[in-house]
């Protein structure tokens, strides 16, 4: 693992700033605490030349890394609990004496969703459309 850039501590307010607003640089310069007295192409001007100082651009790459390695776990450990909700779901429920169906097909729909795999597939349909009467029989 790389070791930590050497920032100031408001370089890091900015650079945290700018994990939390989705790279709004702007607000990041604001959330640091730089000065407001400036007008918003002068903030902005600023806020650029910070996120563009070397040591700044490379701990916001190094918060970018840790901030997806929290989201993927994250998703890991999701997905392992629909996978129980899953199947605790498929069982026989011993009141009703039948499958939680719903539960079971919701669970496995945002599996399926948080997995990637609702993209809609491609299917050709080679079959023509012809009158019954043109049919030979």
């Amino acid at each position: 693992m790389m070791a930590d850039v050497k920032v100031s501590p408001k370089e890091e307010k900015f650079a945290q700033a700018i994990i939390n607003t989705a790279g709004d640089k702007v607000k990041a310069y604001k959330a640091a605490g730089y000065s407001l007295k400036l007008t918003a192409p002068q903030m902005s001007t600023q806020a650029d030349k910070i996120y563009n100082r070397p040591n700044v651009s490379l701990r916001i790459k190094q918060l970018q890394k840790i901030e997806l390695t929290v989201i993927v776990a994250t998703k890991e450990d999701k997905l392992l609990i629909l996978e129980k909700v899953i199947k605790a779901c498929s069982v026989v429920d011993e009141e009703k004496g039948m499958i939680n169906a719903p539960s079971v097909i919701a669970a496995i729909k945002e599996h399926n969703v948080m997995q990637g795999d609702n993209a809609p597939i491609e299917v050709s349909n080679k079959h023509a459309i012809v009158k019954a009467d043109e049919l030979d029989w």
